[in-house]
């Protein structure tokens, strides 16, 4: 017996695939409460942190990734 295409005879589990994107980060580097992350769209994020921990993050970055550009948030 054969079935359609895309038929599935066990649970049906529906992801929401914005709220999906939006966790998936890796975090590469801590400098202090901040957080240098990777997100899931390709794009460095720096979130968190005091700002002497933003300073450091940018120095940092300015030394051994200076080709990176992250974008500044703060963490929720």
């Amino acid at each position: 017996m054969s079935h359609p295409t895309g038929y599935s005879a066990g649970m049906k589990i529906q992801i929401d695939s914005d709220s999906a994107t939006k966790n998936c980060v890796r975090v590469l580097l801590r400098f202090g409460r901040a957080d240098l992350v990777a997100a899931n769209n390709g794009r460095l994020e720096l979130r968190g942190g005091t700002i002497a921990d933003r300073t450091e993050a940018k120095e940092y970055i300015s030394l051994f990734m200076h080709e990176a550009v992250p974008k500044f948030v703060s963490k929720n």
